[in-house]
């Protein structure tokens, strides 16, 4: 049997794409009609969650970093090709550059979450509100499977130290590596990353009178990133939606910083490259080595109009700077 031709391929991913996207405008919040019966769409939404890929392990194999694999899978799902994006995100993994603090799922899911909010709405300010709520929607989704938001309580290892980054890997190959706790946790997360992304995208809880200022789309703005940039990023705020963890803009500003990386060495591994650990350096200084947002602002946002009056007033504008020019 002969190979699809190269064009009969992109046709056929066009069509998945398509037949996805109109999937996803039918089951947030509205009522089809199958067979002549009317379906909600979070009915709709429940039986595609239970018809998803099975592949999530063998993705997690393939990308090798467990922020790209979330970003891959969510943007798979809502057909939007991010490769160059997603690459980026490998330095978010292990707790943000491997150090132990967010799991990389929430990383990856929250900025491919971003993606889709940019596309999905045409208003700038709307898609930042946006995934800002879904970021929030995936950190308590994520809470209630993992437990704990960081790499470090999941795998039981603080991985910044050699010695336990090498006994978690001598312990992840005796238990053989796709059945390490962080691939396990992949397989039983992916499907409620889906879901809460959907939920959280679906714009029920959207009010206009909300100011849409957050420090992780600021820092990307002073980098010189596009508004499609600022958006992805949104969703880091306040320490990866509004949670208080390590900084949302240092995030933003490690994964910029790796963009432009990846741009210019599209051959070199991504994960360490020298760019990134100067945004950790340059933070670590300007911060006396605080990671927390809670412990960099001075106290935990109980909302985005909180958090952001605290960014137009000036809030972190000395660490917003450094990271900017690190």
């Amino acid at each position: 049997m002969e190979s699809a031709s190269p064009k009969e391929k992109e046709g056929k991913r066009k069509r998945k794409i398509l037949n996805r996207r109109n999937f996803i405008m039918m089951s947030v919040g509205g009522v089809v009609t199958v067979g002549g019966s009317a379906i909600t769409g979070k009915l709709l939404l429940e039986n595609h969650l239970n018809n998803l890929p099975e592949d999530t392990k063998k993705v997690f194999w393939e990308t090798g970093a467990c922020s790209r694999t979330f970003c891959y899978l969510i943007n798979r799902e809502f057909g939007n090709n991010k490769q160059l994006q997603e690459r980026a995100t490998e330095t978010l993994g292990a707790g943000l550059l491997i150090t132990g603090n967010q799991c990389g799922f929430l990383w990856g899911t929250s900025l491919a979450a971003g993606a889709e909010a940019y596309r999905k709405f045409s208003d700038k300010k709307k898609a930042s509100i946006m995934a800002i709520l879904s970021s929030q929607q995936i950190v308590a989704s994520f809470r209630k499977t993992a437990k704990s938001l960081n790499c470090r309580d999941i795998t039981g290892y603080d991985l910044s130290k050699k010695l336990d980054m090498a006994k978690f890997y001598l312990k992840s190959i005796r238990q053989g590596l796709v059945f390490n706790p962080c691939f396990n946790l992949a397989e039983k997360w992916a499907p409620q990353a889906i879901k809460s992304v959907h939920e959280g995208l679906a714009d029920g809880d959207y009010n206009p009178n909300t100011q849409s200022d957050n420090c992780a789309s600021k820092v990307v703005e002073m980098m010189g990133g596009n508004d499609e940039e600022q958006v992805l990023v949104a969703g880091f705020a306040g320490g990866v939606g509004l949670s208080g963890n390590a900084c949302g803009a240092l995030g933003a500003a490690i994964w910029m910083k790796s963009l432009q990386w990846c741009r210019e060495n599209p051959n070199k591994a991504c994960l360490t490259n020298p760019e990134a650990k100067k945004t950790m350096e340059a933070f670590q200084k300007a911060t006396n080595a605080k990671m927390k947002c809670s412990a960099v602002c001075g106290s935990n946002f109980s909302s985005l109009e909180e958090h952001a009056a605290f960014v137009a007033d000036g809030g972190c504008e000395d660490v917003l700077n450094k990271l900017a020019n690190s």
